[in-house]
Formats: structure tokens, C-alpha cells, sequence
């Protein structure tokens, strides 16, 4: 463990990235399987239901959207910080290597 307590695993602030995009595509795929099974019984529906599930669906669709937007805002800040570690760690190599 470094000296002053905090370490950054690079592999694991990748993998984080990914893992959350994953975990979006879950939530997109689980909305389109409901959607179409709702559509096969949404004919039958009176009244509101219908319009009231399809403002539901859209709200949904868009709530994806923003999560990958935001996403991809928080990956491109992550892989910042994740780089400035990278070029520190190596710049603090290289000086210990001076010191030889």
C-alpha cells in the first residue's frame, strides 16, 4: 500500500465503466421485452391505459438515454483521472529511478 493510503487499480477504474454499460443494456433490453409484450395485449385496452403506458415507455426510453449519456460524461472524466494517475505514478518511477 502507498504511504499516504490511496491507490488506484487501473484495471478495476476501466472495468467500472464497462460494467455500468452493461448494466444499462440490461435495463434497454429488459424495457423492449416488456414493450413487446404489452403491445401484444394493448389492443385490448380501454380507456386511458393505453396512452397513460405509452408516456411510461417513453419516459423510460428516455431515462435510458440520459443514463448513457451520463455515462459516458463520467467515463471520459474517469479515464482523465485515471490517466493523470498513470502519467503520476510514472513520473514518481522515473525520479525514484534518478535517485539510483
Amino acid at each position: 500500500m502507498p504511504v499516504d493510503g490511496f491507490e488506484i487499480k487501473y484495471s478495476g477504474a476501466d472495468d467500472a465503466g464497462i460494467d455500468l454499460r452493461k448494466q444499462t443494456d440490461i435495463i434497454e433490453q429488459a424495457i423492449n421485452e416488456l414493450d413487446a409484450k404489452v403491445q401484444a395485449v394493448k389492443s385490448d385496452w380501454i380507456g386511458e391505459a393505453s396512452e397513460q403506458y405509452d408516456q411510461r415507455l417513453l419516459s423510460w426510453r428516455r431515462n435510458v438515454a440520459d443514463m448513457r449519456a451520463l455515462l459516458g460524461h463520467a467515463q471520459v472524466s474517469l479515464g482523465d483521472i485515471t490517466e493523470r494517475y498513470r502519467r503520476g505514478d510514472l513520473q514518481e518511477a522515473g525520479n525514484w529511478n534518478a535517485r539510483r
